[in-house]
């Protein structure tokens, strides 16, 4: 997969394999801490990611820089359970990498890999004050939101079964939930149907 850029031979989007796991824990300790404090879908552990991309229900990709021998990018849509239909989406560009417009095609060739394996809709939230993420996502097609109960309890419903399996109880979810409400108090929501 090639991304469709000014130079689309300097760039090239992987799909994630479980191998990929110590390359992209290097790749999240590199960013600095106002992109962590922005984009925070999961642990960044080597051990956590092995497990993450190990599931192949979700879409997950990384953009590599060819010329630079970097990684620039990573961006995933994970299926909420129940409804696989339905995905959560998350990007992050390397700082170095911004500014670029990498974000538009990258984020474009995921959402043409979800259509392909039967995601028809995806939901994200995002800090109201990240307008250079909220502008990306308009520019792509997503437009604002009010979130149902369900979509917050399936985004806690994916967070459980996820750390902890089938283990996860339906208290862990509502603990989840009101984590997710918590952390989204300042944020919005989000949808695009592909």
């Amino acid at each position: 997969m090639h991304i469709s850029d000014k130079k689309p031979k300097e760039y090239l989007i992987v799909r994630i394999k479980a191998s990929h796991a110590k390359i992209l824990a290097n790749f999240f300790k590199s960013l600095i801490p106002q992109t962590i404090k922005l984009f925070h879908p999961h642990p960044f552990s080597e051990e956590f990611l092995k497990k993450l991309f190990a599931d192949k229900k979700d879409v997950r990709i990384f953009l590599s820089s060819r010329k630079k021998r970097k990684i620039a990018g990573y961006a995933f849509v994970s299926r909420f359970p129940l409804f696989p239909m339905k995905g959560y989406f998350g990007i992050v560009i390397s700082e170095e990498f911004r500014g670029k417009g990498l974000a538009k095609g990258f984020t474009n060739q995921l959402f043409d890999q979800c259509k392909k394996e039967g995601i028809n809709k995806i939901l994200l939230n995002v800090y109201e004050s990240n307008s250079r993420a909220i502008k990306l996502y308009e520019v792509v097609g997503f437009k604002k939101i009010e979130v149902a109960f369900y979509d917050r309890y399936l985004i806690a419903f994916r967070e459980v079964l996820r750390n902890d399996g089938l283990k996860g109880s339906i208290i862990k979810v509502i603990k989840s939930l009101s984590q997710i409400d918590r952390a989204v108090e300042h944020s919005i929501w989000m949808l695009k149907d592909l």
